[in-house]
Parts: structure tokens; C-alpha cells; sequence
């Protein structure tokens, strides 16, 4: 298996834009059973790029209606990343 870390860097400009017309730079798309991955992945953009994201653990309040939140963060994202593996 590829290590997804290796396509961090081209993911690096879109951190450095200086007007955000987005929330997020990027909503991180994964099956529950590969929420520990998408941690590491997601702790990893943040910190050697500065990309902004969002993970449904770190982003969604407990009182708010899970699909229809998870719908207006989308769009308030740039692009969408999609972890695949065997369980997606």
C-alpha cells in the first residue's frame, strides 16, 4: 500500500492561499473503521502544511443533524479527499 504521506506535498498550495474563500481546504471523506489513519493523515495536513480540514470527530457538534451538517460543511470545503481502502 502507497504511503498516503507521499502526496502531501502536492497538496501544500492549497494551504498558502491568503484570502480563504473557503472554511475548510479540504473535508476528509473515510470509513469509520479507518478513523485512526485519517487522524494521522489529517494531524499531518495540518501540521507540516497548514491545510485546513475537516473530520467529522473534530467538526460536528453533538446537538446539530448529522447529514444535513455534514452537507453544509462539504460545500464550505474546497475539495474533497476520499480515504480508500478495504473498507470503503
Amino acid at each position: 500500500m502507497p504511503d498516503p504521506f507521499d502526496t502531501l506535498e502536492a497538496m501544500v498550495p492549497a494551504a498558502n492561499v491568503v484570502s480563504r474563500p473557503f472554511k475548510y481546504d479540504i473535508f476528509l471523506c473515510h470509513n469509520s473503521l479507518d478513523k485512526p489513519l485519517v487522524k494521522l493523515i489529517a494531524d499531518a495536513l495540518q501540521i507540516e502544511a497548514g491545510i485546513l480540514f475537516f473530520l467529522d470527530e473534530y467538526s460536528i457538534p453533538a446537538s446539530v443533524e448529522f447529514f444535513e451538517f455534514i452537507e453544509a460543511e462539504m460545500r464550505q470545503s474546497a475539495t474533497c479527499g476520499r480515504l480508500a481502502t478495504d473498507f470503503f
